[in-house]
């Protein structure tokens, strides 16, 4: 099979239905239950993700404490933004979710772009 460049998505790889059913066809949880199991990933996921970006954010100090050529003021200013930073990130990370759960799908760039072709100058 030749390569074209294209990576399936996980629907054109995977039946989406086949995958949450049993092997006589009925549905592993219900839809309420796998809403429920999916915000509780969610939930876990989103602490961890939280924990480390709150991590990250305090970690740049060490950007500037050694002969920093940066001006004091633009400094202060970065450091003050990081909460700004955090909050806007976790009040996204929730929105897309609510959103996707909802039924939203992804615009842009996400699972339906394809690469592009390779050329081969052989």
């Amino acid at each position: 099979m030749p390569v074209s460049g294209h990576i399936p998505t996980f629907t054109e790889s995977v039946d989406a239905r086949a995958a949450a059913t049993d092997a006589d066809g009925r549905l592993l949880l219900r839809p309420d239950e796998a809403q429920a199991l999916l915000r509780e990933c969610f939930a876990r996921y989103h602490a961890q993700l939280i924990e480390l970006l709150r991590s990250s954010l305090e970690q740049t100090n060490d950007l500037f404490e050694v002969h920093s050529h940066i001006p004091n003021g633009e400094v202060e200013s970065f450091r003050n933004k990081r909460g700004e930073w955090l909050e806007r990130c976790d009040k996204t990370l929730q929105e897309l979710f609510e959103r996707r759960l909802a039924g939203q799908r992804r615009r842009g760039a996400g699972s339906t772009a394809t690469l592009p072709q390779r050329h081969s100058r052989c």
